[in-house]
This record gives structure tokens, C-alpha cells and sequence, in this order.
């Protein structure tokens, strides 16, 4: 079949769940296992999300993922590994998130060399760190 969202994703999108963002690396393990209906588009996919995800992330200078409740260490690991793609961002705000110190580790483990180069501040309070 053609390429779909997962049920998951479509239930967190109308409960109003905000979404980590998705490094292009993430997104091409997510297309390996996606039918389309013409075999080029995976590709042709994958290449417009590399380059709105770079535009996107790279001119940021604060992500704001206050109040974001519930993330898992999985969707922590996705947040570090779209770091390399922050080139500008200066403030990374994670507060009041529900997470704790597994999710803080998993997002560590993720951060590359070069990982958001301009990072001043990451924000945690009100989360269970520690």
C-alpha cells in the first residue's frame, strides 16, 4: 500500500500530542519499511525532509518544548539526534516534561560531535532529573 502515518501517530496528532522532532537518519530507518506506491518517491521523500529538517532546524535559535508531557526515551533519543541539524540554536528548553533521568541519558547518548555547536542553556526544571 501507499505510505501512511501509523495509527499511533495520527491518535497522539489529534489528542494534540506535540511530536520530538525526527532526524533525517531516523526518517529513512522510519521509510525502509513504508510501500509507495512508486518506488522513487521513498527517495524523493526522504531528500524534501533532509532539506526542510536542515532549513527548519538549522536557523532555530530556541526550541521551546516546555510543558511537553510524557515523552518517552525514545522520543528523548530522537530530540538528541536532531541536534546535529541546530546549528544555531542557543537555548533548549525541556521543562515541566515528566521526564527523568533515563529520558535526560537517551538524549545525551544521542548528541553527536558538532551537536548543536552554538548551545548556551539547556533548560530542565520541573522534571524528575537527578
Amino acid at each position: 500500500g501507499a505510505f501512511a502515518l501509523g495509527e499511533s501517530c495520527l491518535v497522539q496528532l489529534v489528542q494534540g500530542r506535540r511530536l520530538p522532532p525526527v532526524s533525517p537518519a531516523e526518517m529513512e530507518h522510519e521509510l525502509a519499511n513504508k510501500a509507495f506506491s512508486n518506488a522513487a518517491d521513498k527517495a524523493i521523500c526522504l531528500k524534501m525532509y533532509r532539506e526542510v529538517a536542515v532549513e527548519v532546524l538549522g536557523k532555530e535559535e530556541v526550541l521551546d518544548f516546555d510543558g511537553v508531557s510524557h515523552w518517552s526515551v525514545t522520543e528523548l533519543r530522537s530530540v538528541g539526534g536532531a541536534m546535529v541539524l541546530c546549528g544555531s540554536l542557543r537555548l533548549l528548553k525541556l521543562n515541566h516534561c515528566e521526564i527523568g533521568s533515563a529520558e535526560i541519558a537517551a538524549f545525551a547518548e544521542e548528541l553527536k560531535d558538532g551537536a548543536a555547536p552554538e548551545l548556551e542553556e539547556l533548560e530542565i526544571r520541573g522534571n524528575e532529573v537527578g
